[in-house]
């Protein structure tokens, strides 16, 4: 049967890390088996129920998973605790260490070193009552170093309750009063608790195409993200507006903080969409540069051609003293190009500006480079081969 580790620390589920800290010391000292000796075995049970609630709402990681799958999900390993398993077996630690290490500063002895004086005549009352004593001793000093004059006055006033014994009560020590009112303000122990991580990252991509690029454009991106309250955990639809940029290449990532999974007691995540490019039919994209291909003929590739290079907008003046090729002035998505030379299959013809814009650099332009693909005839007579070769040989 599932324990309620709240329930058993007198708390409730929102109880802070000092509030949690403070129960478990209050009712560690209540129930501690050397000082409960009237009914050890009822003793022994809470102290363990103590330490093993302490153990999992002390750890942040451990609350969370206690507070979506009980103690079942604690038992199971959920919280991913490296520990060593215990001689208990039940995959909590033990509760006579849990309480000696919160409470070694304080000047509590272990239990190793209370065996030992066990067997020299000590028994464990001694040792829980040293333990009060410091805990006394501690608070005297700090009531000291905190209010000096207050401390003088009242260190003064017991004098004198000391020197005239029939203005107290009991002028000899009272051990279990002085243990009741040092077990009151123990202060808590030094705790570094772990560092709360963020929810796992989403990561999404989403493709766009070169036209869109090419202008920039605004995209709805939807997906879906993880929202737990208490026990429960759903699925929540979300959509974000992207602003893309001209020049966004493939592989660019966008970060949106806080809009990931959502669970109790840490920061929301985070969600990122990998945008990617759409492939298109007319080119092909190498940095700030588009690559366009045309197929021509060999006879094509001697004589020269003139050809209609597509474009994706128009391309700025400052790109046009440097280009000798023709625009069209009904469409600005177009370029003629008229090569004279021979085109080799290295060749290629370069139109200033006719690329992608640089995104980093405003009004700036990569270029479009058009390259060609020659077709060589499958057949030929001999005697045109003879022809052609001597007309090679003599260029």
């Amino acid at each position: 049967m599932s324990r309620d580790f709240y329930k058993i620390l007198g708390i409730n589920r929102r109880a802070s890390d000092e509030e949690v800290k403070k129960a478990y010391h209050k009712l560690a000292l209540k129930w501690h088996p050397d000082k409960s000796q009237s009914k050890p075995k009822e003793a022994e049970t809470k102290f363990k129920d103590i330490s093993d609630a302490y153990q999992v709402l002390s750890d942040p990681i451990k609350r969370r998973v206690y507070d979506d799958f009980g103690e079942p999900g604690i038992k199971a390993g959920l919280a991913g605790d490296q520990q060593a398993p215990s001689s208990r077996g039940s995959g909590f630690a033990d509760p006579f260490e849990t309480f000696e290490r919160t409470a070694r500063d304080h000047g509590y002895r272990s239990r190793d070193e209370r065996d030992a004086e066990d067997k020299k005549g000590f028994d464990g009352a001694a040792n829980l009552e040293d333990f009060y004593q410091a805990a006394s001793a501690f608070m005297e000093q700090q009531r000291r170093s905190q209010n000096p004059e207050s401390y003088q006055n009242n260190q003064n006033n017991h004098q004198a309750r000391q020197s005239h014994p029939s203005q107290t009560n009991n002028s000899s020590y009272d051990t279990k009063r002085a243990s009741s009112s040092a077990s009151q303000h123990i202060p808590s122990p030094k705790h570094t608790p772990r560092e709360k991580k963020k929810p796992e990252l989403i990561e999404r991509p989403f493709a766009c195409t070169l036209e869109e690029l090419y202008t920039g454009c605004t995209r709805k991106i939807k997906y879906v993200r993880h929202v737990t309250e208490g026990r429960i955990t759903q699925e929540e639809e979300k959509s974000i507006k992207v602003e893309i940029l001209p020049g966004w290449k493939a592989g660019t990532k966008i970060t949106f903080n806080g809009e990931g999974h959502v669970v109790p007691g840490v920061e929301p995540g985070d969600v990122t969409f990998v945008m990617s490019e759409i492939p298109h039919p007319l080119y092909k994209r190498e940095g700030k540069n588009l690559i366009h291909t045309v197929n021509i003929t060999l006879a094509q590739a001697f004589s020269g051609i003139k050809v209609k290079v597509p474009l994706l907008g128009k391309i700025p003046e400052r790109y046009s003293e440097k280009d000798d090729s023709e625009s069209s002035e009904d469409d600005v998505h177009e370029k003629i190009i008229k090569i004279r030379e021979i085109i080799h299959p290295k060749f290629e013809y370069r139109i200033p500006g006719g690329g992608m814009p640089k995104c980093r650099k405003p009004g700036k332009y990569g270029d479009m480079i058009v390259r060609f693909e020659i077709k060589f005839p499958e057949h030929m007579s001999v005697e045109n081969r003879r022809k052609v070769k001597a007309i090679i040989d003599s260029s």
